[in-house]
């Protein structure tokens, strides 16, 4: 989770083994004990009165934390009455309402306050009462632990706080949770005793390096992870963000607020981010894998027709998407693109004899149209989709779309390519293409420019230094003290970075120092 609407860089990617999937191609149904947890900010107050509360299992109001003698308090820009008016709204609706305790701030004071407080026996069992007499002091049901983030050096004192508050609420009939890394070297320090006593784990798969901070990819490494882990499945909670990383950091509503052809797409003028497909796609695979799906946060949603919260919610319920279905599956008669499809050539072949079907899906010979949500498939199989035809791989469920470089399909070449459909009762058999008719890739791939990593608005490129080492993404191993150059730029290690935490200004394993 985030202490403000813009904050956070943290490093998240390690490349891990593919997931394990649901033996069924088909799509799994939510059941009752499916979660889905919302955060809402302090900051976010004025839009309680927008959020369907009815559309969550769990909403935590973020954040409370201790000061150094353990006494429990809402941060500054929330208070009490907000919670009341939280929880009045989610207990109607039967949503269950937690404290986040904790959240990130850049200088670490919180985290450290936590590491104190854990260290000694007395102070802990202390601020373990004080949680409890909060919770029960504002009629929550449970509080989720976001400590961001525990070391190596103080692993087991979180291990055993973790055991003891949850001991002290389950006592109370209060639930425990705890938001964590989505994987990496930080998450090493979350230990069995801490997954063991939690409820429930929400699992922050965004924020992550590479060209999308918060891809399908990233969402099933971070499962692949936590299940490795052997926790029990049905305790993991897939997190997806409501707003955007790489050329701007905006809320959802904002993006949609520019233009709402951005809810259909993950990528608005190099702002990577998750629309209305990516955000179903993700819930149906929690459904499939985990046991449950959640967001930060419930504020930066776009309320009403477009809101994510209402699409994560309609997969759960088996409701069809009605937003973006024309953009996912472009079956009717607006500019077709030839059934015909030349993708082994590196270009279309501007000679071959168009067949657009106007009313028909796009099918090949024998090859069968995907129907997002609906089409069900096994491995090997070859289906039509958007002009192209793909092969599955990795057990796609209904809604993994097909398209180019997803980890579910393979693009490759449509059989009987000249073949025209069956279902085109209509066309003129002279009929010529549209002059303008577009080539069949689609038109919003990702950008092949994209950097391995964000770009660094801010730097200034001067003389790089001398004598510093080069920090090389994924490869520059440091120790604590170690000086690294980066974009013209010098930092010093801290707190024991790893080789995919980027040095940046206000990072928490980085401070920016002269150059030698």
């Amino acid at each position: 989770m985030k202490l403000t609407q813009i904050a956070r860089s943290l490093a998240l990617c390690t490349v891990l083994s593919a997931p394990l999937f649901s033996t069924s191609a088909s799509a799994a149904v939510a059941d009752d004990s499916f979660k889905s947890v919302g955060y809402l900010p302090i900051y976010r107050a004025y839009t309680i009165n927008q959020i369907e509360f009815n559309k969550l299992t769990h909403v935590m109001y973020s954040f409370a934390r201790p000061d150094a003698n353990g006494n429990i308090y809402i941060m500054n820009g929330g208070s009490a009455a907000d919670l009341a008016n939280i929880r009045q709204k989610a207990h109607a609706v039967g949503t269950q309402v937690g404290i986040a305790l904790g959240g990130w701030d850049d200088n670490y004071s919180t985290a450290r306050i936590f590491e104190n407080l854990t260290a000694d026996p007395t102070t802990r069992a202390n601020l373990i009462q004080n949680i409890v007499n909060f919770t029960k002091q504002h009629q929550l049901d449970g509080v989720d632990m976001d400590w961001e983030h525990p070391t190596a050096s103080s692993a087991a004192n979180y291990e055993t706080f973790m055991i003891e508050l949850g001991d002290a609420l389950h006592a109370e009939n209060l639930f425990l949770s705890a938001a964590v890394v989505s994987y990496g070297s930080l998450a090493s320090h979350i230990r069995d005793g801490v997954l063991a006593k939690v409820d429930f784990l929400n699992l922050m798969a965004y924020d992550a390096q590479g060209p999308h901070h918060s891809s399908m990819q990233v969402a099933i490494d971070s499962v692949s992870y936590w299940k490795s882990r052997n926790i029990d499945a049905n305790k993991l909670v897939l997190g997806v963000p409501f707003y955007s990383r790489g050329a701007a950091v905006q809320t959802y509503a904002q993006i949609i607020q520019q233009s709402t052809d951005n809810a259909c797409v993950d990528d608005a003028g190099g702002k990577k981010y998750n629309g209305i497909p990516t955000i179903r796609q993700k819930t149906q695979y929690a459904i499939d894998n985990v046991g449950g799906i959640m967001n930060w946060e419930l504020g930066q949603d776009s309320f009403g027709q477009y809101s994510l919260l209402s699409a994560m919610d309609d997969v759960i319920n088996q409701v069809d998407d009605t937003v973006c279905a024309s953009s996912v599956e472009p079956t009717p008669s607006v500019t077709p693109t030839p059934t015909t499809a030349p993708t082994t050539a590196p270009t279309p072949a501007p000679t071959l004899e168009p067949t657009p079907a106007p009313t028909a899906p796009p099918v090949t010979g024998d090859i069968i149209a995907f129907v997002p949500g609906k089409t069900k498939v096994s491995n090997g199989d070859v289906v039509s989709y958007d002009g192209k035809c793909y092969q599955a791989k990795n057990n796609p469920g209904v809604w993994e779309t097909p398209r180019l470089g997803s980890w579910f399909w393979t693009e490759t070449a449509c059989a009987t390519p000249t073949q025209a459909p069956t279902q085109a009762p209509t066309p003129e058999p002279t009929a010529t293409p549209e002059p303008t008719l577009a080539p069949s890739p689609t038109p919003t791939p990702v950008p092949t420019t994209a950097p391995t990593e964000p770009p660094q608005p801010t730097q200034v490129p001067t003389e790089p230094p001398t004598s510093a080492v080069p920090f090389v993404l994924g490869q520059t191993k440091v120790s604590n003290g170690d000086v690294v150059s980066y974009k013209a730029s010098c930092y010093a290690a801290k707190n024991s970075p790893g080789t995919w935490e980027t040095p940046r200004v206000g990072s928490w394993f980085w401070e920016q120092v002269t150059c030698p």
